[in-house]
């Protein structure tokens, strides 16, 4: 619940407050991804004793372009040493929006294809 006279009263302590909070969820994103990445995508990436390179593509999919694509996103917006501005940040996405519903829309027009070969190797 959010009081309209304390937004208009600090809008920009509240814009700041909205700006770090996804500073923060797109650095645990990119940390999560890279994680997933780092403990799965690429030690499978070698081991071709356990996987086809042909089902490790479609599990792991376009995961590093997802991963390239928000760690982007996040240098642009706190590139500048200065203090983030939100009206900036706004520019950044919308500068990546088309490669990022693009990236999005590969990863989930995957997801079937993904989930019957992950069951195959449980079968």
């Amino acid at each position: 619940l959010i009081f309209q006279s304390i937004v208009q009263q600090y809008p920009d302590d509240h814009r700041r407050k909205f700006l770090y909070q996804l500073i923060s969820r797109e650095q645990h994103f990119i940390n999560a991804i890279n994680f997933g990445i780092e403990r799965f995508v690429n030690p499978l990436r070698e081991r071709k004793d356990l996987i086809s390179p042909n089902d490790h593509k479609i599990l792991f999919q376009n995961i590093d372009e997802l991963s390239q694509i928000s760690e982007d996103i996040l240098e642009q917006i706190i590139q500048d040493d200065t203090e983030p501005q939100i009206h900036f940040a706004s520019r950044v996405y919308l500068s990546k929006n088309t490669a990022l519903c693009a990236a999005y829309r590969k990863y989930c027009n995957g997801l079937k294809k993904a989930d019957c070969v992950l069951v195959g190797y449980f079968l």
